[in-house]
């Protein structure tokens, strides 16, 4: 399974640098257009925050027949924990606490494993895989949109964590 899951995040890798791409164009034409700013403009939704809702709106949408809110939430972390741990210097994913956190797609909302068939089980793991490369593609481009934001929030992001609360944090402990 973890496997399965390093390929999800290898797949997604391509999505990034395409969504990456575009991203950066519009970075650079919002760049020339910001002399021109109004203050209708001013109350624009940042490019990050936007696409960020706009995969959200997307992978919800994709998920809501097979995930409960729970599993789609677990995603959305581990795929920017693991973008973290690829684009930021002082960040590691641990594998075994991923597959921990990952495996938490068999169980429903009150903790109990689903009793599912090979057929369930396998539909499940593959809309799991989709929508964890639909979230770490959008993490990706959000990433690469501004790499030293993205880094310093999840520096404060790991500053904010309690030692005892890091439970579905999958970053290994800083040395």
């Amino acid at each position: 399974m973890k496997k399965v899951f390093k390929n999800c995040a290898m797949l997604a890798l391509p999505l990034a640098a395409l969504l990456a791409a575009g991203c950066s164009q519009g970075k650079a034409e919002a760049a020339t257009e910001s002399s021109t700013e109004t203050a209708e403009d001013a109350n624009t939704v940042p490019a990050a925050v936007h696409m960020q809702m706009s995969v959200d709106d997307a992978l919800n949408e994709a998920m809501k027949d097979s995930l409960n809110t729970g599993q789609i939430t677990m995603l959305k972390n581990m795929a920017h924990q693991v973008t973290v741990g690829e684009r930021c210097e002082g960040f590691e994913v641990d594998q075994d606490r991923f597959a921990k956190e990952m495996n938490l797609i068999h169980y429903d909302e009150d903790g109990k494993q689903m009793d599912l068939t090979e057929a369930e089980l396998n539909t499940l793991e593959k809309k799991a895989l989709l929508g964890f490369g639909m979230a770490m593609g959008s993490q990706m481009a959000i990433a690469a949109f501004d790499v030293k934001s993205y880094c310093n929030a999840a520096e404060e992001e790991r500053a904010s964590l309690a030692k005892d609360d890091d439970s579905s944090t999958i970053w290994k402990t800083p040395a």
